[in-house]
């Protein structure tokens, strides 16, 4: 099985709302499709499996959908301005909604579905990573606007520390070997971060 957001195909209707398309990929054939948010953009599905999580950046809101035994929205929770990201942590209890237009993280309790608070984030905050430091979950944040990478600490909401990358931070992956690669879209680089260092 396969999950996409799609605004609206070319030839569809401009009345018609966003969809989610729910694709059998070893079959080739469409299965079913769930409407959602304005200009669906992050899609994350939790570490159980059970639910996908999917942003809305024209109306600030994240779908929850639940996948069995099909997928539908159980809940669609408002978030802050331009949701762009979305992640959750490795208990799968909590996600984290990147604000490209509002500078911030919106922290979502995915047992209540319900926004729990904001963290503050650098201008226009894209791709988020969670890495776990030993026992403690540490939050990265590509930040576009401002051309750096937050490290934040979830659990006390607030900053660490924070480093430049390139022009217009963006994408954000961890590898297995501790590292950090930002891709920085304004000037054709990769910021590389060592973890262990920060």
């Amino acid at each position: 099985m396969y999950l996409l957001a799609m605004p609206g195909s070319p030839t569809a209707d401009p009345a018609d709302p966003p969809v989610l398309a729910v694709v059998d990929v070893a079959g080739r054939k469409l299965l079913q499709t769930v409407p959602v948010g304005k200009t669906p953009h992050g899609l994350r599905v939790t570490p159980d499996g059970s639910k996908l999580l999917v942003t809305n950046t024209a109306d600030n809101t994240l779908s929850v959908l639940s996948l069995q035994p099909e997928a539908k929205v159980e809940a669609t929770i408002k978030t802050g301005a331009n949701p762009f990201e979305v992640i959750v942590n490795d208990a799968g209890d909590i996600a984290y909604v990147s604000n490209f237009l509002g500078d911030s993280i919106a922290v979502v309790d995915l047992k209540t579905n319900k926004t729990t608070g904001y963290i503050r984030s650098g201008k226009q905050p894209a791709m988020l990573s969670i890495h776990d430091n030993g026992g403690t979950t540490q939050l990265w944040v590509a930040n576009s606007g401002s051309g750096e990478v937050w490290l934040i600490d979830p659990a006390a909401r607030k900053l660490i520390t924070r480093l430049p990358t390139g022009r217009g931070a963006h994408g954000t992956a961890i590898t297995q070997s501790g590292k950090l690669y930002v891709t920085n879209t304004n000037d054709n680089s990769v910021t590389v971060i060592d973890l262990a260092t920060e």
